[in-house]
């Protein structure tokens, strides 16, 4: 009963000094809003995961060189069948491999997707099924069993107008035929991003160890937790380790949550920091609505005074106060809500053009109306427990006597007032200061120099299906044709072709020094390399500081030459002329000098 007479009572006061009742309601608004937007995107980025049951039991399994510290890598395909036969926290596991597929048939011209090789039990484990159509079954997976395919919503309704009679139709992927047999859910993306799935049908080249392309993933047992699964398997690849040294000794199992595999720990940096930085916003929010409260303190003083002179406790005197100010923050709390609202759609309109993946969805679930209802209190108690104090301690014989002039604003209530000034002036240079950083990061990441020409080039990329160009003639053939051609273009001043752009990534490739000792093929050290056209360097405007660039007579058709940077040089011939030194490259098998 008490506490709606605390309400009646604080809603009169407040409209009695509305001016600063409105600004302090704005104020906390934008602090609470921001903190409530923030945590949805972080919600959604860091914590909801697959929009499926139970998703939180889905680990992602893999391996990493832990010589050049990698983060991770493939797996090869025996230790994942190590990791399915030894390990006892998961209810069953199942692999996937990224690949290139080129559907051709009657509905369209050929074009390249996306797709993912996985192993036949991948949606019974996470409990999906196709919304048309039917699953794989182990029958799809032998080796010479027709070849099938489930694709995506997205992909059936492009390409094929989502129409049902797409299953069963036989069509031909990478030039080999093949029957559509399903369609997966809307949205639904699992374990990558892609627009069709195949049966992970193993071969030969699975079978080496050495050989790591594979990402394993696997569905914990009930009870067992991320900490004790990922022991178990790291325990498991220590064995491997010792077992195969010579293929298994530096590399080690890596355990993640679907989350830390496909974002990586940047994201979940940037998204701690920002919820750091709005905590920070939050609190200067609090610092200056507390000293407005304060400043009305000094009008209340008199009305608190007769209240205590009544009879009225002290924790009375609190308990109303503290109503007032959580009234007043839950009113800033509803603005903040409408602003968070605002914040998170805008936010996903934002990062649609920049690819969002599917699985990630920027909406306010009941975690986010959890902590916007614990922040919008939390905060009225936070800025309104000083002045509540401070009002409960009035000597009221003086107060009454002097007509409540200079209660509040004694020395201790301005060395309080300036101690709250102070707190904000802290946090906001905090906050200048890690923005700043921030800003200064991005401009010097923005305006480093990458050593090559970026100004009027422009870039293609061409997916080849692997079976039409299996061999290594016709493949030459074809980009000496496609080389032909983009030289032809009118307004083109050079062409070149690469498997790779500049830091977008490069072919690993096993090497030895000439002059070194041969060493055994399972511990070659590698190197990083790009498959380049003879105008490369002229196209990206990269000088060449010594020897010469490559012709049409290198090659293939010449003597196998390679282009080494200055790193390379001077770790394997300091002080010596690189240029007519010799190295062994070995690319698939073949042994390039």
């Amino acid at each position: 009963m008490r506490f709606f007479e605390d309400v009646r009572f604080g809603l009169r006061t407040m409209a009695r000094s509305l001016t600063v009742t409105t600004v302090s309601m704005l104020t906390l608004a934008m602090g609470i809003g921001v903190n409530a937007t923030v945590f949805t995107l972080s919600n959604a980025v860091l914590f909801r995961g697959f929009p499926f049951d139970q998703s939180d039991r889905i680990l992602y399994l893999c391996e990493r060189n832990t010589t050049r510290n990698q983060r991770i890598g493939g797996a090869s395909y025996p230790d994942f069948r190590e990791w399915q036969a030894r390990a006892k926290s998961f209810e069953g596991m199942g692999a996937a491999n990224g690949m290139r597929a080129t559907i051709s048939d009657q509905t369209g011209l050929p074009e390249s997707y996306q797709a993912t090789q996985i192993s036949v039990n991948l949606f019974r484990l996470i409990g999906q099924k196709p919304a048309v159509g039917r699953d794989f079954t182990a029958a799809d997976e032998g080796r010479g069993a027709p070849q099938v395919a489930i694709l995506t919503y997205g992909l059936w309704e492009r390409r094929y107008g989502r129409d049902p009679a797409v299953v069963g139709r036989t069509i031909r992927i990478n030039s080999a035929p093949a029957t559509i047999i399903g369609v997966m859910a809307k949205d639904f993306a699992f374990p990558f991003s892609q627009e069709l799935w195949m049966p992970l049908t193993p071969t030969d080249a699975f079978e080496k160890r050495e050989n790591r392309f594979l990402i394993g993933f696997g569905r914990m047992a009930k009870g067992v937790n991320v900490k004790a699964a990922r022991a178990e398997i790291e325990g498991i690849g220590h064995n491997l380790a010792s077992a195969y040294p010579l293929t298994n000794q530096n590399f080690a199992p890596v355990v993640m949550t679907y989350n830390e595999f496909y974002l990586g720990p940047m994201v979940s940096i940037i998204f701690e920091t920002m919820l750091v930085a709005v905590g920070f916003v939050l609190l200067i929010a609090c610092a200056n609505v507390a000293n407005l409260m304060l400043a009305r303190a000094a009008h209340r003083a008199r009305e608190i005074s007769v209240r205590i002179a009544m009879g009225a406790s002290r924790w009375r005197i609190i308990q109303q106060l503290l109503v007032e100010s959580v009234m007043l923050s839950s009113l800033g709390g509803v603005l903040g809500w409408l602003i968070a609202r605002w914040g998170t759609r805008t936010f996903d309109l934002a990062t649609v053009q920049f690819g969002k993946p599917a699985w990630i969805d920027f909406s306010m679930d009941y975690h986010a109306f959890i902590y916007l209802a614990l922040v919008s209190v939390g905060t009225g108690i936070l800025f309104g427990l000083a002045p509540a104090l401070r009002l409960s301690r009035l000597d009221f014989h003086s107060v009454l006597k002097d007509g409540g002039r200079g209660s509040s604003t004694g020395p201790r209530g301005r060395r309080f007032s300036g101690m709250l000034v102070a707190t904000e002036l802290a946090l906001a240079m905090v906050l200048l200061t890690g923005a700043g950083l921030m800003i200064r990061s991005f401009l010097n990441i923005y305006r480093a120099q990458l050593g090559v020409k970026r100004d009027n080039i422009l870039t293609m990329r061409l997916p080849i299906p692997q079976t039409k160009y299996a061999k290594p003639d016709s493949l030459i053939a074809f980009h000496e044709q496609l080389k032909r051609r983009l030289d032809a273009i009118p307004g083109v001043e050079v062409a070149a072709i690469t498997d790779f752009l500049p830091t977008g990534g490069s072919l690993t490739i096993p090497y030895e020094i000439a002059e070194a000792p041969p060493v055994d093929e399972r511990r070659r050290p590698t190197l990083s390399a790009l498959v380049v056209s003879p105008d490369y360097f002229r196209a990206i405007d990269a000088p060449i500081i010594a020897g010469r660039g490559f012709t049409e007579n290198d090659g293939v058709s010449g003597p196998p030459v390679v282009i080494v940077n200055r790193r390379f040089a001077s770790k394997y011939w300091p002080g010596e002329d690189p240029l007519g030194k010799r190295l062994r490259v070995f690319d698939s098998g073949r042994r390039r000098r």
